[in-house]
C-alpha cells in the first residue's frame, strides 16, 4: 500500500510539473531579460527598409501591431509620442505591422492618415517568420524593447 501510494504521489508531482512548464510556455510573452534579439529587416511605408544591423549600437522600441488590434490602435498614439521624444536621445522605435502582409500598407496609411499623423514615420510590415523569432503569434500588441548592441 506504502508503495502504491508512493507511486501515486509521484505520478501526480511529475504530471503537476509538466502541466506549470505548458503553462508557462503559453504565456511567455515576448523574449527573455537580456537575450539577444533576433534581427530584422522590414520595409518601411516609405519603401525603404529597417533592418537591426543598420541599428547597432541604439536602443530600439519594437513594436508589432496592427489596424484591426483595439489594444494596439489604442497605444499607438502613446508609442508615437515616445518616439518623437525620445527618437532625438538615440531611441529608434519600429511599429512592424502585424495586418496581411499584401494589404499593410494601405491599411496603415489610411490609419496613420485618420487617426494617427506621425505613425509615417515608424510604420514597417512585419513578416510572420520575424514576428515568429520574436515569439509574436497572437493579436494582442507586443513591444519588445532592446539595450544597444555595441555590434561586432
Amino acid at each position: 500500500m506504502k508503495k502504491v501510494l508512493t507511486n501515486a504521489v509521484t505520478v501526480f508531482l511529475v504530471i503537476g510539473v509538466a502541466a506549470v512548464v505548458v503553462l508557462e510556455g503559453m504565456t511567455d510573452d515576448g523574449l527573455k531579460v537580456g537575450s539577444e534579439a533576433p534581427p530584422f529587416d522590414f520595409e518601411q511605408l516609405d519603401g525603404t527598409r529597417v533592418a537591426s544591423a543598420s541599428l547597432k549600437g541604439k536602443v530600439v522600441l519594437l513594436d508589432f501591431w496592427a489596424t484591426w488590434c483595439p489594444p494596439c490602435r489604442e497605444e499607438m498614439p502613446w508609442l508615437v509620442d515616445l518616439g518623437r521624444e525620445y527618437g532625438p536621445k538615440g531611441v529608434r522605435f519600429v511599429a512592424a505591422s502585424r495586418d496581411d502582409e499584401d494589404e499593410w500598407r494601405p491599411l496603415v496609411s489610411e490609419y496613420a492618415k485618420k487617426q494617427v499623423p506621425g505613425l509615417e514615420a515608424y510604420a514597417a510590415g512585419a513578416d510572420p517568420f520575424t514576428a515568429g523569432k520574436y515569439r509574436v503569434v497572437n493579436p494582442k500588441p507586443q513591444t519588445q524593447p532592446t539595450r544597444p548592441n555595441p555590434g561586432p
